[in-house]
């Protein structure tokens, strides 16, 4: 769990860089503009906030899943495999919102975002 916790922190420093058609545009303000939208975007719910509540949700979802399953079945392990697979998709999710929310704002700002 306390891999899926850093790896998740690592994450979180990755910002979003959208693709955005840059004809006709400054790159000295789009850049400023760019950092401004990022910074409402780790407002957010995002890439280690996703993890940890993924990781956390699955874990106890797999481990209770098991403990229903019977002696059969090994809680523990199946509560780290919930950990990781939650973590992975909490991860992803976070990130889907901090690059909605710099997509968004940009496009705000005048600017066509292509990706």
């Amino acid at each position: 769990m306390k891999k899926v916790i850093v790896i998740a922190a690592l994450l979180s420093g990755c910002a979003h860089n959208p693709v955005v058609d840059m004809q006709g545009v400054d790159a000295n303000r789009y850049n400023a503009d760019l950092q401004d939208c990022q910074r409402y975007a780790s407002q957010v719910a995002g890439v280690g906030t996703g993890a940890v509540a993924g990781a956390i949700g699955s874990a106890l979802l797999g481990f209770l899943a098991a403990k229903a399953g019977g002696s059969r079945f090994d809680a523990g392990a199946t509560a780290r495999v919930g950990a990781v697979v939650g973590a992975a998709g909490g991860a992803a999710h976070g990130a889907g919102n901090e690059a909605d929310v710099v997509n968004r704002c940009l496009a705000g700002r005048g600017y066509r975002v292509l990706h």
